[in-house]
């Protein structure tokens, strides 16, 4: 799990291969995507709160645009590291 910086957001991996964005102060998930081919293993947020990054058991790591505050947006997919 990852706390935002500048917002009240929390990011979750899971073992079901999804990424979750939270909104701590109401409680509910905001956002749940497919992430990767498997479990997802961290999270975490940039300095500035715009990127979530997120890393995956089969050695994937995905990088995601926060510029909206409704949806994740995938920027490059999902590479090899």
């Amino acid at each position: 799990m990852a706390f935002s910086p500048v917002r009240p957001w929390l990011a979750s991996a899971s073992a079901d291969r999804t990424v979750r964005r939270w909104d701590v102060d109401r409680g509910r998930e905001r956002q749940s995507l497919e992430a990767h081919p498997n479990a997802v293993r961290c999270v975490a947020f940039s300095r500035e709160g715009r990127w979530l990054a997120s890393g995956s058991s089969d050695n994937t790591v995905g990088d995601w645009s926060l510029l909206t505050t409704d949806s994740l947006r995938p920027t490059g997919g999902i590479s090899a590291s």
